[in-house]
């Protein structure tokens, strides 16, 4: 089991952003969604940009500063293991080394690490267990991540242009007859290519993106109506998206409004 310890959201506008290297009590996960920086781990030089994933583990030394000229922002949570067992979990928890790699689908991690901050906020007899869980599945998708990159460039091309069709249109209705028009293959190819390379079927990744974007659009404006955002966000039926929102974030569309509002206050 984990123990979420913190979880914050750290914007660096000012490109000044330093740390003095010393020891980590806790693992550390950082996940960079703007910009770029470096980080010093255990004497190691580690670049950082947009995209990139960097796992720590407990008893590091590390460090960090901005990139010349360049902003970021940056998810970061620390956190513990509970029990002995828990290392046998992932390779990248039983290692004991730090670990970059890239996710490959980046708006689905930024929204589970928005999520984990949110519910680390929250009270509530679950919460807990919510952040372990959703922990576990980023931890899971680093390492899976990791694994892909043996998978050969060609497919790795075809699917990004995949995704980037899909963030650039997800507010209609895509078939998958449509995204085999973008790579000239079939819509079965696609669907095994799009599950190969990045473990859910482009009906998932659109799901994803679609609900990700419903996010930003709540947490900018708590007073918006969820019939706005769903329609805002590709979905023409709204009791559709109340299903997918919960299927994906664990909670409903409204219970999320509720809890974000009282936040803000």
């Amino acid at each position: 089991m984990f123990k979420l310890h913190t979880c914050y959201i750290f914007q660096d506008n000012q490109q000044d952003w330093h740390m003095e290297p010393s020891q980590v009590a806790l693992n550390v996960l950082i996940y960079i969604s703007e910009g770029s920086l470096t980080y010093w781990v255990n004497g190691d030089t580690i670049h950082l940009k947009k995209g990139d994933v960097l796992f720590i583990p407990a008893g590091s030394v590390r460090g960090g500063e901005a990139a010349s000229g360049a902003g970021h922002q940056r998810f970061a949570t620390h956190f513990s293991l509970n029990g002995d067992d828990n290392n046998e979990l992932l390779p990248l928890l039983k290692s004991g080394k730090w670990l970059k790699t890239r996710v490959h689908g980046e708006d689905y991690f930024k929204q589970r690490f928005s999520l984990l901050n949110h519910h680390s906020l929250m009270e509530g007899a679950y919460q807990e267990l919510l952040c372990h869980a959703i922990l576990l599945e980023m931890l899971i998708i680093m390492n899976q991540d990791h694994e892909r990159r043996q998978i050969p460039v060609k497919k790795l091309m075809l699917v990004e242009e995949l995704k980037k069709y899909i963030q650039h249109n997800y507010r209609k209705a895509i078939t998958l007859t449509e995204l085999s028009h973008v790579i000239d293959r079939s819509p079965s190819y696609i669907t095994n290519l799009f599950k190969e390379v990045t473990g859910a079927a482009p009906i998932e990744y659109l799901h994803y993106i679609r609900i990700s974007k419903s996010k930003d659009l709540m947490l900018s404006d708590p007073s918006i109506l969820i019939r706005e955002v769903a329609e805002l966000t590709g979905f023409c039926d709204q009791a559709y998206f109340n299903r997918i929102f919960k299927k994906v974030t664990s909670v409903t569309p409204t219970r999320f409004l509720t809890e974000l509002r009282i936040y803000k206050g």
